[in-house]
């Protein structure tokens, strides 16, 4: 039938845009990871039949669909599945700290305002589902009655920024901006990745931003102390000062987000992420 036809259609479209995105040129679809890549997980970070891989860390998912749709697949936050793919233990004090940090009313917060900032200027237009006239900011709405456009999460992606440094030092490494092929990825499939029976609304704005300030600042620890120093835990504290600014005009810019913290050492219990959360310099 025609339906059957199309869906088959979409999910081929959906497994050839992630593999052209996430996958190295040449390298096989589906590829197993060695004993090395192992996270302890069994099979659930591959798929032997069109999965991806991200291209600068081994982190593998079976197919893919909407965003929204994604994290209820995964039965767990699109974060917590990234940092499960890249072997991170589940009792590591740093985990423990992210999630202390993430799950803060204060982060929340800053969030939602962040969704704000971006909605005022990029609101979904009337072709993707929503439009910023079809709704008053000022009044109370429900949570996925707005949603940002393709040009949102771009400039999103594009205005996350931040430094990570061992504590007392003032001399630290950059978080990662993000990549053309991101920006090419994001504007190319977006609608594929937020259809309008489910939009970049609030809540789904929440995963994805968690998921990508995670991946960011592990891709920048990864980079400069090794996955397996990575996975086996900090040797020191650290202090991340991650941020998201969008241009303001004039060559001046407007911070929309910024999240400050202390990550843990490795030695540290398993209560001490929730304490250096609380910690500002």
């Amino acid at each position: 039938s025609s339906s059957a036809a199309a869906s088959t259609s979409t999910s081929s479209s959906i497994r050839a845009f992630v593999d052209d995105f996430f996958s190295r040129r040449g390298r096989p679809r589906g590829r197993r990871r060695s004993n090395d890549d192992d996270d302890g997980d069994g099979d659930e970070g591959h798929d032997g039949d069109g999965g991806f891989i991200d291209p600068e860390l081994p982190v593998y998912v079976a197919g893919c669909e909407s965003c929204a749709n994604l994290e209820k697949r995964l039965g767990k936050p699109l974060w917590a599945w990234f940092v499960d793919a890249l072997g991170v233990s589940k009792t590591s004090p740093g985990r423990a700290h992210i999630a202390n940090v993430l799950t803060r009313d204060e982060t929340t917060k800053a969030l939602d305002g962040m969704f704000d900032a971006l909605y005022a200027r990029f609101p979904a237009s009337r072709e993707g589902g929503l439009a910023r006239d079809d709704v008053d900011v000022d009044v109370d709405v429900e949570v996925d009655s707005r949603a940002l456009s393709t040009d949102g999460v771009l400039a999103f992606s594009a205005g996350v920024q931040g430094t990570i440094r061992e504590v007392m030092s003032h001399v630290g490494s950059e978080i990662p901006r993000a990549s053309g092929d991101e920006r090419e990825f994001l504007r190319k499939h977006f609608e594929v990745l937020f259809p309008k029976e489910a939009p970049l609304n609030r809540e789904t704005f929440h995963a994805l931003a968690k998921l990508i300030l995670v991946r960011r600042i592990l891709k920048a620890l990864a980079r400069d102390l090794g996955l397996v120093a990575l996975r086996s835990g900090l040797s020191a504290p650290l202090v991340v000062d991650v941020k998201v600014v969008l241009p303001a005009g004039d060559g001046a810019a407007e911070e929309i987000f910024r999240l400050h913290t202390v990550a843990p050492k490795s030695d540290a219990t398993q209560y001490a992420g929730a304490r250096l959360g609380a910690i500002t310099e």
